[in-house]
């Protein structure tokens, strides 16, 4: 299983291609075709998700500063 990090990396890099990808055909038709829409929505979605895993990831990574503190000052005592 990966990383909500790595995750989250994946999924901006494929809204990256299909932003690309959308404006290409955008650019090479001189108009929004079904297929620009189609990948702009794409893009949107992976977006979506890529913001989702790197919330996710924070909320881990503070959950485990978190931990560690709560150890080390239970060692203290």
């Amino acid at each position: 299983m990966m990383s909500p990090l790595t995750m989250s990396m994946i999924y901006f890099g494929i809204a990256g291609l299909c932003i690309f990808l959308g404006l290409q055909f955008a650019g090479e038709y001189g108009m929004w075709s079904i297929m620009s829409i189609a990948l702009a929505a794409i893009a949107a979605f992976d977006i979506m998700l890529g913001h989702r895993f790197w919330v996710l990831h924070q909320r881990m990574k503070s959950s485990e500063n978190k931990d560690n503190k709560d150890n080390d000052n239970k060692k203290d005592k």
